[in-house]
């Protein structure tokens, strides 16, 4: 370690950083409630900018996390992208996590019918015992956004930037959330695709006439400015709203910070710290949101949580009892 970061962790700057985090977070949720804050039914203010910062918490059911109308797009033509973000501390396994909304993306979409089963691809989950809390990524009146159970999800992944045993970890993340999920995910292999913030839903060049797969980008800040600073990774789902009003994810991306990966594997045990970080950006792509839970992958503050808990496989269980989707 060298003499700057030690003086740094030994003058409070962790922590530092951290509080003062918290308060801008903290400014943005007073700005939010005084604005009114953002419902169901109302025009969602968020779509308008690029990334716009967000926070909310879920600790346990029956509350959800407070989710951005989708109310005001179009059915069937537009493609909306919600993101988190995982920021981590250096020093330490990750601890806060924050939300953006990305872009919206435009209308081309596969032609013909996508659905390759009639029936679901893999058995579903049961509903665990257990109070932990669950959210979802984005919901709307019909429900949350969730994966077709017919089709299998398929992920690529762009080693721009070497990781060593990226392959290997990505195939036992998918493993053990194939299961919790009961979604059949798939790595298909390389891709030339590098990661983006405006990321198309639909890439006939890259992939023909189907969505886009969920892309696994090792990259770095300069790759993506969203992972500058403390951010580990960043990811999300790609949804789409059906004429029955549900929403169904379509693609999604998860963009990782190759250096800090390499930090992270350097450590004792670092390759468990590695995969539980890629873990909960899967849980992201998948739909599930942040909850104030330390017992849970998908806590915004970990206490070394390593998979899925009783409440984030309660969230998948609940994604997964979905009906197949075969319009589009």
């Amino acid at each position: 370690m060298g003499g700057g970061r030690a003086w740094d962790r030994w003058t409070g700057g962790p922590g530092r950083r951290q509080r003062q985090m918290l308060r801008k977070l903290e400014e943005l949720d007073r700005l939010d409630a005084a604005a009114g804050g953002v419902g169901l039914g109302t025009t969602n203010p968020l779509l308008q900018q690029t990334v716009q910062p967000w926070r909310g918490w879920s600790p346990t059911p029956p509350r959800r996390r407070r989710i951005p109308s989708l109310a005001a797009i179009a059915l069937l033509t537009t493609v909306v992208g919600v993101t988190a973000a995982l920021v981590y501390l250096r020093n330490q396994i990750p601890q806060l996590d924050d939300h953006a909304v990305a872009s919206v993306v435009g209308p081309d979409r596969p032609t013909g019918l996508m659905a390759t089963s009639t029936t679901r691809l893999v058995p579903p989950p049961q509903l665990p015992a257990g109070t932990g809390g669950y959210s979802f990524m984005v919901t709307n009146d019909r429900g949350p956004a969730a994966w077709d159970a017919c089709r299998q999800v398929d992920f690529v992944m762009n080693e721009s930037i070497l990781v060593p045993g990226a392959s290997q970890m990505v195939l036992n993340v998918l493993d053990m959330a194939s299961t919790a999920s009961g979604l059949q995910l798939t790595l298909e292999g390389p891709t030339p695709e590098l990661a983006t913030a405006d990321r198309a839903a639909m890439d006939r060049q890259l992939y023909g006439n189907r969505w886009s797969p969920v892309l696994i980008a090792w990259t770095d800040p300069a790759g993506d400015p969203r992972l500058a600073g403390d951010v580990a990774g960043i990811g999300g789902g790609r949804s789409l709203t059906g004429s029955n009003g549900r929403l169904t994810y379509v693609s999604g991306i998860i963009h990782l910070d190759a250096p800090a990966f390499r930090e992270i594997l350097a450590r004792p045990n670092g390759q468990a710290d590695a995969e539980a970080i890629i873990a909960h950006e899967v849980g992201h792509v998948l739909g599930l949101g942040h909850v104030d839970d330390a017992g849970q992958l998908m806590g915004a503050r970990t206490s070394g949580q390593k998979t899925f808990g009783d409440g984030d496989r309660r969230g998948l269980a609940i994604l997964a009892g979905q009906p197949c989707q075969f319009e589009f």
